[in-house]
């Protein structure tokens, strides 16, 4: 059994750096932006203790094409490797109709992230966990929505419209080629339309 975490660390970083532990993070799939920074952190300890110094490392960064030649923490390599159900991003502010389609996310084997009620809430959901897709309520604030998918499509994350507003009515026109599944309809045809954009392990559900 690995030891607790029970010890904080504050660590401050450039906007240049959060970058780029945030494209090893999405490139590796972790679950969080915190695992990428342990997982990070215990690739340069294993390093040194494998005999890499100071400057070399320095000159030598290691890069993400670099998992499996150290030797990780177990629970490290278990977040590398482990391929648990994929987590769905839901954003929708009536908790009635997030509860029920949080409840067909889990049924049909999805991990739930959330449910968020705003589109900031969502957008902060999004960049700290590592998301296999979304459903986005799209009557959220045209320009807020359009950031959060705008994210989303930054880290390569197929996402669907369950709504019942037409979003060709209020969002951008890059965003009208997005599945729309009807709110209406959702106990039927929303798990279909999110089986299409993200697989479960051993298949579709």
């Amino acid at each position: 059994m690995s030891e607790k975490r029970a010890e904080r660390l504050q660590v401050m970083l450039t906007q240049e750096e959060v970058s780029a532990v945030d494209e090893w993070r999405f490139e590796n799939r972790m679950p969080s932006r915190s695992a990428a920074a342990r997982a990070l952190m215990n690739l340069g300890l294993n390093s040194v203790k494998q005999g890499a110094g100071t400057e070399e490392l320095l000159n030598n960064p290691v890069a993400s094409g670099d998992i499996g030649i150290v030797d990780l923490d177990p629970v490290v390599e278990d977040a590398l490797t482990s391929a648990g159900p994929p987590a769905i991003l839901l954003v929708d502010a009536d908790i009635l109709v997030a509860r029920g389609i949080g409840s067909l996310l889990g049924q049909s084997g999805y991990n739930t992230i959330g449910p968020a009620a705003t589109a900031d809430e969502a957008l902060a959901l999004a960049r700290e966990n590592t998301l296999g897709g979304a459903v986005l309520e799209t009557h959220l604030g045209s320009d807020k929505i359009e950031k959060l998918a705008d994210e989303l499509t930054r880290q390569q994350v197929p996402f669907l419209f369950c709504s019942a507003h037409d979003p060709r009515t209020h969002l951008a026109e890059r965003f009208w080629s997005v599945p729309v599944v009807a709110k209406s309809r959702a106990m039927t045809d929303l798990m279909p339309a999110l089986a299409k954009l993200v697989s479960l392990p051993g298949g579709n559900p």
